[in-house]
């Protein structure tokens, strides 16, 4: 994405460095001159920068016109990125808004415009301004969710399905958006735990599953049918990770695969994988007691119908999902 375009151009050379009061002398670029461009833009733009009382009733004009939306969008992202480049802060010493904190603001507040150029940003660079991207990305809420999913499927950038994975679990941990198409989210998530290549995207996906499936017994299941395979995943690291996310996740449907990756992992020599196993069951099952595979197995078979009833009534399933019951070992 070309974050400026033609009629864009321009930015903030003249008038931003002049309203942003301390500012250090602007660089010289090449931009399109103020006159230069239709006098709408230029009126929207100037409202913007000089804070001007008509701006609000400007931008929802200007909103209504695709082309002008992507002039205004484009602007604000590129002042974000130059801002947070510069070091600047979000607010004043006196409190009031710098041009920091009324970019950010203003981003957040035209969401649904704002969100698809905001996550083409999430992959550029190894800067602040991805990680910035993505806080404003998780403020916007469901109207950022198709155009993470857009980064997520991309196959020419690990490090746009690694941020995109991250940006989604960050969302989530805030709770769900109201009308996110969570079950879009965990079938793309799962897709990218099963068969990416990279070992981060692996990792984020996992992680990211598990607050995306915690409304209801259904999406447990849902998010668990691609974390329990996942427990065999060859990199050691990703294989942490899904153990972190069904301990987050909390499905006793869960138990009997969490068991087996004990046992393997006992019987591999990998005790690090055993001892990280052995404190996720003892933290799912609220029991301070390690046991033995043999010895969970038999408590399960136990306490199996006692748990499932209490689980399936809690998350309010009105029948058991038994995927996840007895998994091969």
């Amino acid at each position: 994405m070309k974050l400026l375009r033609p009629l864009a151009l321009f930015v903030t050379v003249a008038l931003l460095g002049a309203c942003h009061s301390g500012a250090a002398a602007a660089p010289k670029p090449q931009p399109t001159r103020l006159g230069e461009i239709p006098e709408a833009y230029r009126e929207l733009w100037k409202a913007w920068l000089l804070r001007d009382p008509r701006y609000t009733a400007l931008r929802e004009a200007a909103l209504q016109d695709p082309h002008q939306t992507i002039f205004l969008v484009e602007n604000l992202v590129s002042v974000l990125l130059g801002e947070i480049t510069a070091g600047r802060v979000d607010t004043e010493a006196n409190g009031l808004p710098t041009t920091l904190g009324r970019v950010r603001r203003e981003l957040v507040e035209i969401g649904p415009q704002s969100a698809p150029a905001l996550a083409e940003v999430l992959p550029l660079g190894l800067g602040l301004g991805p990680v910035a991207v993505e806080d404003l990305l998780v403020q916007i809420g469901s109207p950022a969710v198709g155009p993470i999913l857009e980064q997520l499927k991309r196959k020419d950038s690990d490090l746009a399905r690694r941020r995109a994975a991250k940006a989604l679990a960050a969302m989530a941990d805030r709770g769900i958006p109201a009308g996110a198409p969570a079950s879009e989210v965990r079938e793309a998530l799962g897709q990218c735990l099963l068969h990416d290549s990279d070992w981060i995207v692996r990792s984020q996906s996992a992680l990211a599953l598990a607050p995306w499936g915690r409304r209801s017994a259904a999406d447990m299941a849902d998010s668990s049918r691609f974390l329990v395979p996942s427990l065999k995943d060859p990199d050691a690291s990703v294989r942490t990770d899904v153990v972190h996310a069904l301990a987050r996740l909390g499905d006793p449907r869960t138990f009997p695969a969490m068991i087996n990756h004990l046992e393997r992992s006992e019987q591999g020599g990998d005790m690090s994988q055993a001892m990280l196993t052995q404190a996720a069951l003892c933290a799912m099952t609220r029991r301070n007691d390690a046991k033995t595979p043999e010895a969970w197995r038999a408590w399960w078979r136990d306490a199996r119908p006692k748990v499932l009833s209490r689980f399936l009534e809690q998350y309010q399933d009105p029948t058991p999902k038994g995927e996840f019951a007895t998994p091969p070992r």
